[in-house]
């Protein structure tokens, strides 16, 4: 049943294995190669009930866990609740973790070519780029909403509708805790090529390591960010789950400090990210053609 549900869920659905294909590529060493579930099937049909329990021991115990409240709750009360019901539960052992294998740098572009039953056409593009915590996650995350960031970004306005070439672009990062991805990608209309669409994504990456933004375009994407960090604190879901990850990556007061890191970049910044990160040879490009 679990296998079947695999390939239903990834590999039977349009575009359902392009990001499978893209990690693949991408990486070599690190396990980011491969999505939590796998690759491919076998790697379900070939896992052991002791693979399986050794991976719920090292992983799903308490001491593993991290508990977010958010409530109007006295602090005093909710120490105690939670106290009065996790209290009593050992925190489990923690087994010994080999260190993650360290992604080389990449020296040479990485090209795939794949050919599946989909409407359209989609290049992806990817870079590797530095991890969550560190400022070049930043810089990388503002230069995506420079690309894509809302319909009046780079790559709606002058490839879908000034030059007509695309159908739809985006760009974003993947935010992984260990370096990780930065993705450009664009779904082709029938009559452009791919070689066209593919030279106009380039020439709008090369633009960006040759000149500043202009200062209203990157106070617009500043107030955007600050924007949507705020309306999501809103959420009592949203942080929740948003105080637990940044409990997990080892910094809980980066939570209050990302938007004054993101208005903090300068146009430099984003210029020198973009030259070291859009290189040739640090890139791997996925064509996900369309069935004629």
């Amino acid at each position: 049943v679990v296998i079947e549900e695999f390939r239903q869920r990834y590999l039977n659905q349009p575009y359902g294995d392009q990001s499978m294909l893209l990690r693949a590529l991408a990486y070599e060493r690190h396990p980011y190669r491969w999505a939590t579930i796998g690759i491919e099937p076998a790697h379900i049909e070939q896992a052991t009930l002791r693979d399986v329990q050794a991976f719920y021991r090292r992983h799903y115990r308490p001491g593993n866990a991290i508990l977010s409240i958010v409530a109007d709750l006295d602090e005093e009360r909710m120490l105690r609740m939670a106290e009065e019901r996790f209290g009593s539960v050992p925190p489990g052992d923690a087994p010994p973790q080999e260190p993650l294998p360290v992604e080389p740098p990449q020296t040479a572009p990485r090209r795939m070519e794949v050919e599946r039953d989909v409407p359209a056409t989609t290049i992806s593009i990817a870079f590797h780029m530095g991890a969550r915590t560190s400022r070049d996650f930043f810089r990388g995350d503002m230069t995506s909403d420079l690309l894509a960031g809302g319909d009046s970004a780079r790559l709606v306005q002058r490839l879908v509708r000034e030059r007509r070439l695309v159908a739809s672009a985006n760009a974003y990062v993947s935010g992984s805790v260990d370096p990780g991805l930065f993705v450009v990608t664009a779904q082709l209309l029938p009559d452009t090529a791919v070689e066209q669409a593919e030279a106009a994504l380039w020439e709008e990456l090369a633009l960006l390591s040759r000149e500043a933004a202009d200062p209203y375009e990157t106070e617009k994407v500043k107030n955007r960010f600050e924007a949507n960090t705020l309306f999501g604190e809103l959420n009592v879901m949203n942080k929740a789950m948003n105080l637990g990850f940044y409990e997990m990556l080892g910094d809980l007061p980066l939570i209050n400090r990302e938007t004054e890191l993101y208005r903090s970049l300068t146009p430099d910044e984003l210029i020198e990210f973009s030259r070291a990160t859009f290189r040739t040879e640090n890139s791997s490009t996925l064509i996900y053609k369309a069935k004629k």
